[in-house]
């Protein structure tokens, strides 16, 4: 499990979400950077019982998003913030991404859906 926290911070406002998620989680993120250049909405993390991720892209074709972020299984609050992006965005993401897939540890390997194993 990596450890990780959500910091959503405006002017307005500021919060702060410890999470927790595998490997697969950073798989799914793959495939939300997906939907996402292809001009889709998409979530992250719904595993039912923890914080949601939620992005949804504009109608309009100026690069907008809201992103909210749901602690369904703490707090229950919900924060949702619009933001425009730069044209690089996901491309910078997907760096963060191979950055923490090159630091996660290759000892560990999951044999199973959340059964982890050190490899031989």
């Amino acid at each position: 499990m990596l450890d990780a926290e959500i910091v959503v911070e405006t002017s307005f406002t500021v919060g702060r979400l410890k999470i927790y998620f595998r490997h697969r989680d950073l798989m799914d993120w793959v495939d939300s950077l997906k939907s996402l250049e292809k001009g889709r909405d998409t979530e992250w993390l719904d595993q039912g019982n923890g914080p949601v991720i939620e992005i949804k892209v504009s109608d309009e074709k100026n690069g907008d998003i809201d992103i909210s972020v749901t602690d369904g299984s703490g707090s229950g609050v919900r924060v949702s913030i619009p933001l425009a992006l730069d044209d690089d965005w996901i491309d910078r993401q997907r760096d963060l991404l191979n950055d923490v897939l090159k630091a996660w540890p290759s000892e560990v390997m999951e044999t199973s859906a959340g059964t982890y194993t050190w490899r031989q």
